[in-house]
């Protein structure tokens, strides 16, 4: 449990040290601007920067949407008249008559 808060807390300090690091404020505007050494580090940073904070959770939801609607929807619950042991018992039970 203390190694997951401590990866947790290590990618959540990691994640924004780029752009911490590439930053430098124009003196005649006054602007904080991101000056990267090539434009390819950028969109490296930016396409895993969205891959870390859109596509990963999007995934954990859509797999995990896809379990409970596959439990709700598709799978069989325990005692539904479809399993031959519920179906004897029902029949078994019309069976008897009080005369």
């Amino acid at each position: 449990m203390l190694t997951a808060i401590a990866v947790i807390w290590l990618l959540a300090l990691s994640i924004p040290l780029p752009v911490a690091i590439f930053s430098r404020v124009d003196v005649e505007s006054g602007l904080c601007m991101e000056s990267w050494p090539d434009d390819v580090w950028k969109l490296v940073y930016s396409a895993s920067l969205m891959a870390l904070q859109y596509f990963v959770p999007l995934l954990v939801l859509t797999v995990c949407y896809s379990t409970i609607c596959y439990v709700i929807w598709i799978k069989k619950t325990p005692g539904e008249a479809e399993n031959a042991r519920d179906t004897r018992r029902a029949l078994s039970k019309r069976k008897v008559s009080y005369t």
